[in-house]
C-alpha cells in the first residue's frame, strides 16, 4: 500500500484518482487485489470506497505482456459506468516468468564511469560525457549547478569547498560540494539507471537520473528536478550515452582542415562539404508555425549574401521571416566548430555563430553513402 500526500481519501491503498488536486477518490485497497482471467486475458482487480457514504469503486487493470516495456505504461480506458475504472498496464512483469530476470542492479564495471546491467551484459557508459575543461552548467533563477562526470573539477574561489568535485551547487552566493567523482553509485530506480554522487563529508548527495534520448547525440540535456534541499539534489540527464550500449567507445574528434572540412582523428578520413559550396545558389529550406513562415539559407565553405536581406551579407546561414519581412544572420563561416556524435562518428555537426553570438546554427550531418 502507498499513502498519497494529497488527501485522506488516498491513504493506504493501491490506486488513487485526483481531480486538479481538489478532490480525491480511493480506487482500490491493496488487500482487495484479485487476479481474474477472461480467455487469454489476465486482469488485476481492486475495490475501494469513497467518503462517509462508502460509495463503492471498482478498478480493473488488464495486464499486457510487453518485453520492451522496461518502464511500466499505465493507460486509462474510458468506461461509462459510474464507479467502474478500466486501465491497461504494459510491462515486462506481465510476461510469465519475466520478472525473475528484471534488471535490479547496475554493477560498476571497473570504473566510476560505467556499469553493467544485471546478467544481460548491457552497459551504461558515461565516460564520453566527461569534459572537465568544459563541465556541464545548469543555471536557474535560484541556483547554478556544475556537473562533471567521471573527473573532478574546481568551482569557485580557492577557499570554496568545491575542490575536485563531480557536482557543485552555487546558491545564495555560496558554494557547496554535492558529490565527488570517486563516490559514485549506480542503481536502478523506476526503470532508470540513477548515478548518485556523495559529498566528501557524506552529508550531501546528487541523484542523476540517466534518461536514454537518441536525439541528444552531442551535448547532454541536464535539468534540475524539483527544488534542491540542504542534503539532496536531483537531476535529469538526457543523452544517447544514457542508452544501453549507447557510448561504448570514446567519441572521435574531427580536426579542422578549413571552414568546411575536418579530419577524423581515428584515421577513417576527411569529411568535407566542398562539393556543396555554391554561394550563388545556397541550400534552402522552409518551416512554419501558426504565426509565421520561415525561410533558411545555408552555404558551407565560402560566404554567401542573400539579395535584398540587409542582415544576410557575407555569412554562412540566414533566416527570413516572411510575415514580418525580417531577416537574421544565423552564423559566420570563420570560427565554425566541428564535432562528432558521442555514440557514432558517422553523425557530425557543424556549429556556426553570428557576430554577437545572439543566434547560432547547428548543421547535423549524417553519412548516407
Amino acid at each position: 500500500p502507498f499513502t498519497a500526500q494529497w488527501g485522506t481519501e488516498c491513504n493506504n491503498n493501491a490506486m488513487c484518482e485526483t481531480d486538479d488536486d481538489t478532490s480525491y477518490a480511493n480506487l482500490g485497497y491493496q488487500d482487495t487485489a484479485e487476479f481474474v482471467t477472461d480467455g487469454n486475458d489476465l486482469y488485476l482487480e481492486y475495490t475501494g470506497t469513497m467518503g462517509d457514504r462508502n460509495i463503492a469503486r471498482h478498478t480493473q487493470i488488464q495486464l499486457i505482456c510487453d518485453m520492451n516495456a522496461r518502464v511500466p505504461n499505465l493507460t486509462n480506458i474510458p468506461y461509462p459506468t459510474v464507479g467502474e475504472y478500466r486501465f491497461t498496464l504494459r510491462s515486462q512483469c506481465a510476461c510469465p516468468g519475466a520478472c525473475e530476470h528484471i534488471v535490479e542492479l547496475c554493477t560498476p564495471d571497473g570504473s566510476n564511469c560505467s556499469c553493467r546491467l544485471g546478467n544481460e551484459g548491457d552497459m551504461i557508459r558515461v565516460q564520453s560525457l566527461s569534459n572537465p575543461d568544459s563541465p556541464i552548467v545548469v543555471v536557474t533563477e535560484a541556483e547554478e549547478v556544475t556537473l562533471s562526470v567521471c573527473l573532478g573539477v574546481d568551482v569557485g574561489p580557492d577557499d570554496a569547498p568545491c575542490r575536485d568535485v563531480a557536482v557543485c551547487l552555487q546558491q545564495h552566493g555560496g558554494y557547496q560540494d554535492y558529490g565527488v567523482p570517486y563516490k559514485a553509485l549506480y542503481t536502478v530506480q523506476d526503470g532508470f539507471v540513477v548515478l548518485t554522487y556523495t559529498s566528501l563529508d557524506d552529508y550531501r548527495r546528487t541523484n542523476i537520473r540517466l534518461i536514454c534520448d537518441q536525439d541528444q547525440q552531442f551535448e547532454p540535456d541536464v535539468v534540475i528536478r524539483g527544488k534542491p534541499s540542504s542534503t539532496e539534489l536531483n537531476l535529469d540527464l538526457r543523452s544517447v550515452c544514457a542508452c544501453r550500449n549507447g557510448c561504448l567507445n570514446p567519441p572521435v574528434s574531427c580536426e579542422r582542415v578549413d571552414d568546411c572540412s575536418c579530419y577524423l582523428a581515428d584515421g577513417t578520413g576527411t569529411v568535407s562539404l566542398t562539393d556543396l559550396d555554391n554561394p550563388d545558389a545556397p541550400i534552402r529550406t522552409s518551416s512554419a508555425d501558426k504565426w509565421n513562415t520561415y525561410d533558411y539559407y545555408y552555404n558551407p565553405c565560402t560566404n554567401m549574401s542573400v539579395p535584398g536581406f540587409e542582415n544576410c551579407t557575407s555569412i554562412a546561414a540566414c533566416q527570413s521571416v516572411r510575415t514580418l519581412s525580417e531577416n537574421f544572420n544565423l552564423g559566420l563561416q570563420p570560427g565554425v566548430r566541428f564535432s562528432t556524435s558521442l555514440a557514432d562518428s558517422r553523425v557530425m555537426r557543424f556549429h556556426y555563430k553570428s557576430e554577437t553570438d545572439e543566434r547560432q546554427t547547428f548543421i547535423q550531418l549524417k553519412c548516407n553513402a
